[in-house]
């Protein structure tokens, strides 16, 4: 049991006062290299887009793919896409 606590709680290393403001200011000094780097480069977007809505209003944009669960009404800037339930 004396050896655990040993272990566990007696210090292996002794550092100056110094030392540690020496580290801690090495850190704190990479810590603002790295965030001045990523603040400056330009990361990949991982938000939406500012644009709220996307307006695909020409035939050929509704007469693409398969119509699975909707229906289509009108056509040009008045077409409407429902969708329908099924079951």
């Amino acid at each position: 049991m004396n050896g655990i606590r040993k272990y566990l709680f007696e210090p292996r290393y002794h550092f100056s006062r110094f030392q540690f403001n020496l580290a801690g200011l090495v850190f704190a000094f990479l810590g603002f290299l790295i965030a001045t780097y990523f603040a400056t480069v330009k990361l990949p977007q991982i938000f939406a887009s500012t644009t709220s809505s996307i307006t695909k209003d020409t035939d050929t944009h509704f007469s693409q793919g398969t119509l699975t669960s909707t229906s289509v009404s009108g056509s040009g800037t008045a077409a409407v896409v429902q969708l329908t339930v099924s079951g």
